[in-house]
């Protein structure tokens, strides 16, 4: 015997016997199925001292929800943690690209300046990817913070900034004026303080 699993709206969804079953479906529901409209952008953000701020999620709390259900599964914290060390591997390599082959694919070239090669292989860079991985890996995105010297002639530090408590702004008309915003607790926005990076 044969039994069809239909949806609300008359579509059949799954069939299943108990012996060989031939089933076809043709023509569509009487009732179309009613189709999502757009949303109303107002929705979506948290003001802020006079700045919209994009809400992340339902109530602006995907990164707290995200971080509270992997935390509670261990074997998906050790198997994003095994991840984020495979991918960082030994470190990265600086090379510059010098041009490109007859398929497109990039030429490299090594870079052997001592202190850009010193910097890459430094603690602050290997820090800076463990964090970043770890936000690219939990919440899909993460947030660098380039800090050059007194005279901006060359970077001296990165900076991770948690995206667990980080937004970005909503842009204007033409796509600009994106600025990110961390707060101390983002998904209330029960706190003021705010540091604000361009």
């Amino acid at each position: 015997m044969a039994e069809v699993q239909f949806n609300k709206s008359g579509v059949p969804l799954m069939g299943y016997g108990t012996r060989g079953v031939f089933m076809s479906t043709s023509g569509t529901p009487a009732v179309k199925p009613k189709m999502a409209e757009p949303k109303n952008p107002e929705r979506d953000k948290t003001t802020v001292d006079k700045i919209d701020i994009s809400d992340w999620g339902t109530g602006n709390n995907f990164p707290a929800t995200a971080d509270e259900i992997i935390n509670k599964v261990g074997v998906l914290n050790s198997g994003l943690k095994f991840i984020r060390n495979f991918t960082i591997g030994q470190g990265i390599y600086p090379v510059k690209v010098t041009g490109y082959d007859d398929k497109g694919n990039e030429k490299l070239e090594i870079v052997t300046d001592p202190g850009i090669n010193r910097f890459a292989q430094s603690r602050i860079v290997r820090r800076y990817m463990e964090k970043a991985v770890r936000d690219y890996m939990k919440f899909g995105c993460a947030f660098v913070q380039m800090i050059p010297n007194a005279d901006g002639s060359k970077m001296v530090g990165l900076n991770t900034i948690n995206a667990k408590y980080s937004r970005l702004n909503i842009a204007d008309n033409s796509g600009g004026d994106n600025k990110m915003y961390h707060l101390g607790q983002m998904a209330g926005c029960s706190t003021k303080r705010r540091i604000q990076y361009l």
